[in-house]
């Protein structure tokens, strides 16, 4: 349970790393969605579709593990920002950056770029070794199998990774506001690459991580949109692995870990038949044992001994039709104790429910959402009073609702891209409709429909790809595109 308990407390800070907080209750009016200027310089797009792209080129790449050079990275600045921002030297970060406390939004052109260049100095080995993980061929966190009782993922690395995606964007805020392209993109990759590596984890708050860091940097291409002779990225964002982080191997790593955790409850699984009482009761105390120790809870046995014996007798009926209409017969069930029949019954239910959210995962996130919904709905319903295992399922719903929005983000981006592209080959001016780019448009990950609907031309030639927030979020996080 402490992992669960952990990412529910995580939840809202990582949200807000990655600009997605949930919607809340009514109050204030909320700000409207960022209009967004796309800009166009007529012309002809490069004569290579991926001369520019958002990972590292994999001739660049070296053989090497990556992740403990993320770690070094991570620790040097984190280290590094704690000595600037001590003593009566402090240095603070230079305002309009992400590492600033009063994080004012400043427009490129009014950044202040001998600030942050010297500001950046001070990182100069962290971002160099953060160049290195990058170009690294591969990327194991080494964690070893998880149990619930020896989940201890530090938290402090989390924060060294943000410290790290927060220093690559303030160096990129610089480099796109010299018009330092290349620079720029190269910013870019790493980034990207560590939102990829971070999500490589086995732990759900890595993807979570990831993630957000991958929301931050494709909020980068927006910026790049708006300013004038940035060349195109749309065949660069349709390169990018989709989605960014795959959340598909730390779910199972997560949703598994129960047999593990809990030795005894293989043992009645694997028993085809029925077990003496005092086989029963042996693996019965094991299990109360072991659940004391996770909770962090000293139990006296005789209070253990009742609390398993009123959980038996409230749930035997439930259990026993449960196994009846799961294919167990009544003379089964009958032979067996009722303590074993109340334990098939978690443990069955159980992996009922972790195959209902697995089985989810690899179909597009339009069908995807309204199956995991109706398992979330469903384990609400059971309780933890209806079985005290399900407590230790992960916030599954939530964590692949973050990787649809960055789904999202990064589809809308490719279509903004999609629009410039028209515009450059057509003199400045738009497409009467989203389908007359004639570009292997993406579906809105949500419905699975085309952008199109989003799209219109007004009276004047404007064009207005307007985007809507993803279901239930504020209408801050929606977008306006606007091609004059």
């Amino acid at each position: 349970m402490r992992h669960s308990v952990l990412l529910g407390a995580l939840l809202p800070g990582l949200a807000a790393l990655a600009g997605v907080e949930p919607q809340g209750p009514a109050g204030p009016p909320q700000e409207p969605a960022p209009v967004i200027q796309l800009a166009v310089t007529p012309g002809r797009p490069e004569f290579r579709a991926l001369k520019y792209t958002l990972l590292p080129d994999p001739l660049d790449l070296t053989h090497g593990n990556a992740a403990p050079l993320w770690m070094r990275a991570g620790e040097r600045a984190s280290n590094v920002q704690r000595d600037l921002f001590q003593g009566p030297n402090k240095v603070v970060a230079p305002v309009g950056t992400p590492l600033n406390p009063e994080g004012k939004q400043v427009a490129l052109q009014d950044l202040p770029k001998d600030e942050i260049r010297s500001y950046l100095a001070h990182f100069s080995t962290t971002l160099r070794i953060a160049d290195q993980a990058a170009h690294c061929d591969e990327c194991d966190w080494e964690l070893p199998p998880m149990t619930m009782q020896d989940f201890d993922f530090p938290l402090e690395d989390i924060q060294h990774m943000r410290t790290i995606a927060a220093l690559l964007h303030t160096r990129f805020l610089l480099e796109l506001s010299e018009k330092r392209f290349d620079d720029a993109i190269h910013t870019m990759q790493i980034n990207f690459a560590l939102a990829r590596d971070v999500g490589k984890g086995q732990t759900l708050i890595q993807d979570l991580v990831g993630i957000a860091i991958g929301a931050i940097t494709f909020g980068e291409v927006e910026q790049w949109e708006q300013v004038p002779g940035s060349p195109n990225l749309f065949w660069a964002l349709t390169d990018l692995p989709a989605p960014i982080v795959d959340v598909g191997p730390a779910m199972r790593s997560e949703l598994t870990p129960l047999y593990r955790s809990f030795p005894p409850l293989k043992e009645v699984l694997r028993t085809k038949g029925a077990l003496s009482e005092e086989e029963t009761n042996r693996i019965v105390a094991e299990l109360f044992k072991d659940w004391s120790t996770l909770i962090g809870q000293d139990v006296p046995e005789w209070q253990r001994k009742l609390g398993a014996a009123t959980l038996v007798l409230k749930t035997y009926p439930t259990a026993k039709k449960f196994l009846k209409d799961h294919g167990r017969t009544d003379e089964q069930l009958d032979a067996m104790p009722a303590a074993q029949v109340v334990l098939l019954y978690f443990a069955e239910q159980y992996d009922e429910i972790k195959d209902d959210y697995l089985k989810w995962l690899n179909v597009p996130p339009w069908q995807a959402r309204p199956g995991l919904e109706e398992v979330g709905k469903k384990v609400r319903i059971i309780g933890p009073t209806g079985n005290p295992i399900l407590l230790l399922l992960p916030a599954v719903e939530k964590v692949y609702g973050a990787r649809v929005r960055i789904e999202y983000q990064a589809d809308y981006l490719r279509c903004a891209e999609a629009l410039r592209y028209y515009a450059m080959t057509h003199d400045g001016k738009p497409p009467a409709s989203l389908a007359d780019v004639k570009l292997p448009l993406p579906a809105d990950p949500y419905t699975g429909e085309g952008f199109g609907k989003f799209y219109s031309v007004q009276a004047d030639g404007t064009a207005v790809f307007e985007v809507p927030p993803p279901p239930n979020m504020p209408p801050l996080l929606g977008r306006c595109f606007v091609l004059k």
